[in-house]
């Protein structure tokens, strides 16, 4: 028996359930099969197909710079960027770490109360802005996008930072983090201390810190810090920000700056307007474009700064990087004032600990010699007292220059005697070498205390014979060993290049040739003295230790200890070794054959030749006597 009532037509309920239809009419009515479903899409692949449609407005495609391995390198990749005030639903922020392709995420003045979950699914996030919106607290996941190279965070309602956030063991790429413009109060000790150690640029500007944690000091990559409009009273002890070029300070509560602000070698831009100051630290003087080497500051604002050291209002005689230099040549000279009073102080405590400390007994053995530690006696105050005016002239009454001068001749003299035994070594070990033995004579150079132990007076070299007749005649011209600094090095730079150097060899009156101008300059010149150049202290100390006419006591009795022979020397004696004649030809006798030596091979004319350039008009007759004539000339 059939009837027919809608699908069931024809069939009865037992004859529908056996029935492989599909059809589906929304009624109670339809059938249930057991075994057998419909085929249906995954959920996942329904949700992500979805949420491309629902975020595909906001997405395109963007070219940036981006760095891998060290290389950078143009590159397109996927950008997220909502407008202003777009109103997006809760349901769309959950579902943002579907879009796998999303390597930058702009959402910014759209009211989110809280950063997006999950947003550590998204593998390739390289940057998250989520400026001007209400967010009130730095989400922890963010902690685990390791691929995250800057966090935008500005013009929110941010109050803290969980501890941990920041750590050894997150943010492997991390470059830039602004927090500026929001309610910090309090930093978390770790902060900002990331896993990849690359963190360049800082902003904590307008907030309400009273203080930073010591990890921010630490961030020897940091390029720029901001911390300005904050409540800082004061900075970590621990300064080592030595690549730093900006670092913002202003409109605090600051009354310091960090003493070692000196190690950032390369800031350009210090700005600590509106603060309690009083003084600047020494070592900002190291950042000035004056100083030696000279530094890279260009702009240094003071103002509404209560500055004693050095006075507010030397910033304000001169505008632009003119108040500036105006006001770090005060610092320097307040420096070496404070420099003397504490030497001055030093030594009374030093002769009050002498008076109070038990005589000692003699000494049973030489003592080992050690030229830089010289005890001060009353040999040493007399040696002060003898300062010659046409080396330190300039600086009679400057304690701090005159010690610069007086270091740098002690360094000279030592590198002397190193210089000998170095050379003496590398004969013995030639000789040991060749012979396949060393004589008993040269075994002492081979020792690793042969600088005590020897004992044997150091030979004089002919570099150092050309040297004081070098010096000596220029000595004739110049009114001043500084003044013959200045007059080849411009602008007053403290320093002088090699450049520099062979154009006084040039203008000098003997005939100096390229090779000598060479050794020369590395006899006086190494890189650990000044990458930049020669410093005008040492070669003020470089011509004095080789005045022989004008001995100074200081000089003279650390040659002695030295055991230089060189400074024993006297005029007659350079003029006679120096002077040319035809019997230091003859290798039978005992004289000193030098004039070979100190001719063309070395850079140098004879030393008749010499005579006659540095006597106008004359030429030499064969009637002069040479040694006469050259014993003269060192003696005016």
């Amino acid at each position: 028996m059939a009837f027919c009532i809608g699908p069931f037509c024809g069939k009865f309920r037992d004859e529908l359930n056996d029935s492989d239809s599909d059809e589906d009419d929304g009624s109670n009515m339809r059938a249930k099969t057991k075994g057998k479903t419909k085929r249906k899409r995954p959920k996942k692949e329904r949700n992500v197909a979805s949420t491309n449609m629902m975020w595909a407005p906001y997405l395109s495609e963007v070219r940036v710079l981006v760095k891998r391995s060290g290389v950078e390198e143009m590159k397109p990749v996927t950008q997220l960027k909502t407008p202003y005030n777009q109103n997006l639903s809760e349901n769309m922020l959950n579902r943002l770490n579907q879009l796998q392709q999303v390597e930058i995420l702009e959402i910014a003045k759209c009211n989110l109360i809280k950063i997006p979950p999950s947003l550590e699914e998204l593998e390739g996030l390289m940057i998250l802005t989520l400026s001007y919106n209400n967010i009130r607290k730095f989400n922890p996941e963010l902690a685990r996008c390791e691929a995250l190279e800057r966090i935008v965070l500005d013009w929110n309602q941010i109050g803290e930072i969980e501890p941990g956030i920041c750590s050894d063991t997150t943010f492997h790429r991390l470059e830039v983090i602004n927090l500026s413009h929001n309610r910090l109060t309090v930093l978390p000790n770790d902060f900002p201390r990331t896993a990849g150690k690359a963190l360049s640029y800082v902003d904590l500007s307008y907030n309400q810190l009273t203080m930073v944690p010591s990890a921010l000091m630490e961030c020897g990559e940091l390029r720029e810090l901001n911390l300005s409009h904050n409540r800082l009273t004061s900075l970590p002890v621990k300064y080592e920000l030595k690549k730093l070029r900006k670092l913002f300070l202003s409109f605090n509560e600051l009354v310091t700056l960090p003493e070692d602000i000196g190690i950032s070698e390369k800031l350009e831009k210090l700005r600590i307007t509106s603060n309690q100051i009083k003084r600047l630290p020494y070592s900002i003087l190291k950042l000035w474009k004056n100083a030696s080497p000279p530094g890279q500051l260009e702009e240094l604002l003071v103002d509404r700064n209560p500055l004693l050291v050095p006075t507010i209002t030397a910033f304000e005689m001169e505008s632009g990087t003119g108040g500036m230099n105006r006001a770090f040549e005060l610092l320097q000279e307040h420096q070496k004032e404070d420099t003397q009073e504490q030497r001055r102080l030093s030594q009374q405590q030093a002769l009050k600990d002498q008076e109070e400390r038990p005589a000692l007994p003699a000494p049973t053995e030489e003592p080992i010699f050690e030229p830089m530690a010289m005890a001060a006696d009353t040999t040493a105050r007399k040696e002060e007292s003898f300062l010659d005016p046409w080396y330190f002239g300039h600086c009679l009454h400057d304690q701090v220059k005159v010690m610069e001068i007086r270091e740098a001749e002690e360094r000279y003299l030592v590198r002397k005697r190193q210089k000998f035994l170095e050379a003496q070594k590398a004969l013995a070990q030639e000789e040991g070498e060749s012979r396949g033995k060393v004589s008993d004579q040269m075994k002492i150079f081979l020792d690793n205390n042969c600088y005590q132990e020897y004992r044997g007076r150091i030979k004089t070299q002919d570099i150092d014979l050309f040297y004081i007749h070098f010096m000596m005649t220029a000595k004739q011209v110049h009114e001043s060993a500084r003044a013959w600094f200045r007059k080849f090095v411009p602008g007053g730079r403290s320093y002088m290049t090699k450049q520099e150097w062979c154009e006084l060899c040039l203008n000098h009156k003997l005939d100096v040739r390229q090779k000598m101008m060479d050794e020369l300059w590395d006899i006086i010149y190494s890189d650990s003295i000044n990458p930049h150049g020669l410093p005008e202290a040492y070669f003020i100390a470089a011509s004095q230790i080789h005045d022989i006419e004008e001995r100074d006591p200081y000089i003279v009795r650390i040659a002695d200890a030295l055991c230089l022979d060189y400074f024993e020397e006297t005029v007659d004696k350079i003029a006679e070794i120096s002077a040319p004649n035809n019997d230091m030809m003859d290798h039978d006798n005992g004289r000193r054959e030098l004039t070979d030596e100190l001719s063309a091979p070395v850079g140098l004319r004879p030393a008749a030749e010499q005579l006659t350039l540095l006597r106008p008009g004359g030429a030499m007759s064969g009637a002069v006597d040479s040694t006469l004539e050259l014993k003269t000339l060192l003696k005016k």
